[in-house]
């Protein structure tokens, strides 16, 4: 309960000396039933009773109370400071707030113009980014000989934000995370009048998407697929043709991350 203090005072006689009658009912004998009474007038105190005294006691138990509780409050308050994140770990506009492991905060400072948000390759930590994707071309005429099954060798890399391709293996682009991701080739062929062509894309050994045409419909030939892939699957661009003879071919083969 709210304990409400009370004012203590002193009983003052209004006057000095201090003067007391005895009163006695019987002739020249003080008997146990006589009283002695202070006659001079006064101001009366507080007077010191069970009633006050407990109301003391009842103070001092709300105060012991009051102070637990707070002891336990503070506590309660310093683990929530504890595990604040510190008002100056942002230090401009646009910065993020990570935790690192529980009520462990660190900051990653803000981005570019257009980056996204997204994990680092250890999923550990959040970090800025662009588009992941790659792009080869083979500028030099490639022969492919009649009824070969042939993998266009890459000799120029247009674009690899994630190590896509390496000039140490030039026939693949090699997927850098699990996720989907969409696929495309482009072959130009030497003309020949004769034969079919074919320009497939490969997962390793498994054919995704083909292209067939003749020589009847030009010397482009377009092929592309989506898919989810797994890191480290390879991507090539396979040619087949039986015109009858070795005919020249350029290309190009791309791969771009689309999500997870």
């Amino acid at each position: 309960m709210a304990y409400t203090p009370i004012t203590w005072a002193d009983e003052v006689p209004d006057t000095t000396p201090i003067k007391f009658a005895i009163t006695d009912d019987t002739a020249g004998e003080i008997a146990a039933s006589a009283q002695i009474e202070m006659v001079t007038a006064k101001t009366a105190g507080t007077p010191l009773s069970a009633a006050n005294m407990n109301h003391l006691e009842l103070g001092v138990s709300d105060a012991h109370t009051l102070v637990a509780a707070a002891s336990v409050a503070a506590a309660a308050a310093q683990a929530t400071a504890d595990a604040a994140i510190p008002k100056n770990l942002a230090t401009v506009a646009g910065d993020l707030i990570y935790a690192t492991a529980a009520a462990v905060w660190a900051r990653l400072a803000k981005g570019s113009a257009n980056q996204q948000l997204r994990m680092n390759p250890g999923a550990t930590a959040p970090q800025w980014g662009g588009a992941i994707f790659a792009s080869v071309k083979r500028t030099a005429a490639q022969s492919i000989a009649s009824g070969s099954t042939v993998s266009i060798s890459f000799d120029t890399e247009i674009d690899d934000t994630d190590g896509f391709w390496a000039v140490g293996n030039p026939t693949y682009l090699t997927v850098p995370y699990a996720g989907v991701y969409a696929v495309g080739g482009l072959v130009t062929w030497g003309y020949s009048a004769t034969g079919t062509r074919s320009v497939s894309l490969l997962m390793g050994s498994t054919s995704h998407a083909t292209s067939l045409g003749g020589s009847a419909q030009g010397t482009e030939q377009l092929t592309c697929f989506t898919a989810r892939l797994v890191a480290g699957a390879k991507i090539c661009l396979q040619l087949l043709q039986n015109s009858g003879s070795s005919l020249n071919a350029y290309a190009d083969l791309w791969a771009t991350y689309v999500g997870p």
